[in-house]
């Protein structure tokens, strides 16, 4: 399926800009230089990012059936760990973690001290993604 496809190399790009920012944003914080427009790019690359893999997994979720398969039998759903990673898990925490990204990504742009930028960009951006990394469909994603 396309959608799965672009969607795990959507998310080469959301996971590279993401560690690249948070890697900048401890540097830039640690020796106190001035919040650069390369890290409003990475932070805006991994805002962008996250929010179009939010779309597509809104698509792969329905389009795969698992709202039918949850509303049918949720029991089933929440026995299978398998099943309940992709259908429940996955979804919900990367949801939790886009939003943490959002309010970071706006508090960000509206913050005036650049050590406030960078301490924003460690927070923010990296508690979401924690959150991500640990909902990963590793075997699916990776094929193994």
């Amino acid at each position: 399926m396309i959608i799965k496809s672009i969607h795990g190399l959507v998310a080469y790009f959301f996971l590279i800009s993401t560690v690249l920012f948070v890697i900048a944003s401890f540097i830039g914080f640690f020796k106190k230089s001035e919040f650069k427009k390369a890290n409003m790019t990475l932070a805006r690359l991994s805002f962008i990012s996250c929010h179009t893999q939010l779309v597509l997994g809104f698509l792969l979720w329905y389009t795969q059936g698992y709202l039918t398969l949850m509303s049918e039998n949720m029991k089933a759903v929440m026995s299978d760990k398998s099943i309940r990673l992709l259908a429940v898990e996955h979804p919900a925490i990367n949801i939790l973690g886009i939003a943490i990204l959002t309010i970071g990504f706006i508090s960000i742009k509206k913050s005036a001290l650049d050590q406030t930028k960078h301490i924003k960009g460690i927070l923010y951006f990296g508690i979401a993604l924690i959150l991500i990394l640990s909902r990963i469909p590793y075997k699916s994603w990776l094929n193994l």
